[in-house]
């Protein structure tokens, strides 16, 4: 690695800041000219709204420049959190900026090949060279292309992608009538199976409609698997951001565009087709992770009917408590109501796996009733 240090650049360009700054020092000016009153106290009104402008972008800048950028790396964190990649294969960096989202790639994942696209427009302090020259101190230069191209049309074949992340771009696509079609194109060059996260202002209904209509979308082109985190619920984000300006609007998503021949269509040649996703962690009484849920869906079955659903918890150790496997049988037998991480017994409440089988294991009463009642399930409904 280099001892260059890194510029990852600002989110707020200091052209940005110049410009608040001249136009409200200009308003200033002309509001000392002895001219008619209105006219005076329009300049007033228009130096203070300026002025407002600049001292505000000016503690974004701050704000987002503190500690050598740590929150923006926070934020780009989260994008990379939701890959469920084993790092093998092309990921793409669309908007790539100043290169920091595909050069964090680069180092989380050393046997992938990753390509960075940006416009790099003349109002951002970004370019190919200082991607380049990043890359090249991190030690990285050799997996990281950087190619200038626009997110509205991206220069790649259909599914030339494993991967595809973005981060705080899409709404910047001027060129896009509908900001939706860049996530479409985005899309688009991600292969069957492959994994997206982006993030981008999408809960603003100006760019994007409505959140749950948003997700609508995206799954009529196809995609399978489509999910949605607001960033504010995952990561802090200081007051005075938190507004449709700046970061207010912020979220991010993630999934899998696993799409098949005629769209949702199931595929003819698979006599069963299952998919298998992992879903909340089980913990043990000192909140460590000794397992997690599966959930498989028969998506398609030949020989009996299809979309039939199975949540069973995995167990590292191979094991499972003994308060565990009574718990899992009786919400089969619908004796205990799962809603969530809680668990319901008649009157009694549970949270999460660890305190049921806890309670259970001390409740010799409480094993004979599950005793007797997953008796009566069994012989009742033949399970």
């Amino acid at each position: 690695m280099s001892c260059e240090s890194i510029n990852y650049g600002n989110w707020v360009p200091k052209k940005l800041l110049y410009f608040w700054l001249l136009l409200s020092s200009i308003f200033f000016v002309l509001s000392l000219f002895p001219l008619l009153f209105f006219l005076n106290l329009i300049f007033w009104f228009l130096t203070g709204i300026s002025l407002f402008l600049f001292l505000y972008f000016l503690y974004a800048y701050i704000i987002f420049n503190k500690n050598n950028g740590e929150f923006q790396t926070k934020l780009r964190n989260i994008v990379l959190e939701k890959l469920e990649w084993k790092g093998k294969g092309k990921a793409l960096d669309i908007g790539t900026g100043a290169a920091p989202l595909a050069i964090m790639l680069a180092k989380r994942f050393p046997e992938s090949e990753i390509l960075g696209i940006d416009y790099w427009g003349k109002g951002w302090d970004y370019s190919k060279k200082l991607c380049e020259k990043n890359a090249t101190i991190m030690g990285v230069a050799d997996r990281i292309e950087f190619k200038k191209a626009s997110a509205e049309s991206l220069p790649f074949n259909n599914e030339e992608f494993d991967v595809a992340v973005s981060n705080f771009v899409f709404h910047e696509v001027r060129q896009a009538k509908d900001r939706r079609d860049v996530i479409k194109e985005a899309l688009r060059v991600v292969r069957k199976g492959g994994i997206f996260s982006f993030q981008d202002l999408f809960l603003n209904k100006h760019y994007y409609g409505k959140t749950k209509e948003l997700l609508q979308t995206i799954k009529s082109w196809g995609v399978e698997e489509v999910n949605f985190k607001e960033t504010n619920n995952l990561i802090r984000i200081p007051r005075l951001l938190r507004n449709s300006m700046m970061l207010g609007k912020i979220g991010v998503l993630y999934g899998s565009p696993y799409t098949r021949t005629g769209g949702r269509g199931l595929d003819f040649i698979s006599t069963i087709l299952m998919r298998i996703k992992r879903s909340d962690w089980i913990k043990n009484q000192k909140g460590q992770k000794i397992g997690h849920f599966v959930t498989i869906i028969i998506e398609k079955n030949k020989v009996a009917p299809p979309n039939q659903t199975c949540t069973f918890p995995f167990y590292y150790d191979g094991t499972m408590p003994l308060g565990h496997q009574y718990a899992q049988i009786a919400i089969d037998l619908d004796l205990i109501i799962k809603k969530g991480s809680w668990y319901t017994l008649g009157n009694q409440n549970f949270q999460g796996l660890a305190e049921l089988n806890e309670i259970v294991l001390k409740d010799k009463e409480l094993i004979k009733k599950l005793d007797e009642a997953i008796k009566i399930g069994i012989k009742y409904r033949k399970i």
